[in-house]
């Protein structure tokens, strides 16, 4: 019996062993299974957060990229209007050279059919003797009125004198003050080039 007894015991301690065994690695495997199982749930809280962060940063691009697709038509519009601004000016400034080549070459045509027409004339020559003449008629009648000058100023100067003399003094004869309404200037002919 001792036999039966000690290996009685000895399933006893086994089994005893064993639920204890048993029952710590239940334990642990419970502790690891919360372990995991709160693990499991921070990550789910952070993919959930993670996602709504990404969901909400979607969000604000694709409004951005509508904002920006809608500047983009602005700037494509404003670019067509520039260049269609842009072909009227060229257009404008094209119309204003071609206004002042063709004013020049009016003019340079028509001096050149003018010089053309009166290269062997002999108008200019007469229009330079004319010219001539007319300063030399100027130069005379400057002459005489210069002369009639120093005599009034003489004859100023003598009354002037005879003004600090004391009685009835008689106003000096200034000769050649006469003259004055003979001296004629040079008429022009409105038909006349100067």
């Amino acid at each position: 019996m001792l036999n039966g007894r000690v290996i009685c015991l000895g399933v006893l301690c086994v089994l005893f062993i064993t639920s204890t065994v048993f029952a710590q690695s239940q334990s642990a495997t419970d502790t690891i299974i919360e372990k995991i199982g709160e693990s499991e749930r921070r990550i789910r809280d952070h993919v959930d957060t993670t996602v709504k962060e990404v969901e909400t940063k979607i969000e604000t691009l694709s409004t951005k990229v509508g904002i920006l697709n809608t500047d983009v038509a602005v700037n494509k519009t404003n670019i067509g209007n520039i260049k269609e601004s842009i072909r009227d000016l060229k257009g404008t400034v094209d119309r204003i050279w071609y206004g002042i080549l063709g004013v020049f070459g009016t003019l340079i045509l028509y001096f050149l059919k003018s010089w053309w027409e009166n290269r062997g004339k002999k108008d200019d020559v007469d229009t330079v003797d004319r010219l001539a003449e007319q300063i030399t008629n100027l130069t005379s009648v400057q002459a005489e009125i210069s002369a009639q000058i120093t005599r009034l100023i003489s004859a100023q100067t003598e009354v002037s004198a005879t003004r600090d003399v004391s009685g009835d003094p008689k106003a000096p004869i200034v000769e050649g003050l006469d003259e004055l309404d003979d001296i004629r200037s040079p008429r022009h002919d409105a038909g006349e080039t100067v």
